[in-house]
């Protein structure tokens, strides 16, 4: 058996979860979105593939009435070597933080 240690790591993941307004938005609005900024790039490219999820557009009652819940996320693709020892209170974690997140 292989243990922990010897297998290989993918990257991290970065997620947005938010509720927002649905006014305006078609009644038949999508689950499932997804961004790709540069075919070029590829798709394993960090910041390049934003996943997007609205489960509420097939369950209701995740979200107040009048509003959507989206979960978007960095597929596989944050390196976690630049948040490695980074302490999750300090202020260079939530400048990263700011940083990394904008393409979400």
């Amino acid at each position: 058996k292989r243990s922990c240690e010897d297998m290989p790591q993918c990257n991290s993941f970065m997620h947005l979860h938010v509720a927002f307004d649905k006014t305006g938005l078609p009644d038949d609005l999508q689950l499932h979105h997804i961004i790709v900024n540069s075919w070029d790039k590829g798709i394993t490219t960090e910041q390049n593939v934003v996943l997007i999820s609205i489960a509420s557009v097939i369950d209701p009652s995740l979200a107040p009435e009048g509003k959507h819940v989206l979960h978007a996320y960095l597929p596989a693709t944050e390196p976690y070597s630049i948040w490695a020892g980074l302490d999750r209170k300090s202020e260079e974690y939530k400048k990263l933080k700011e940083e990394r997140s904008q393409v979400l």
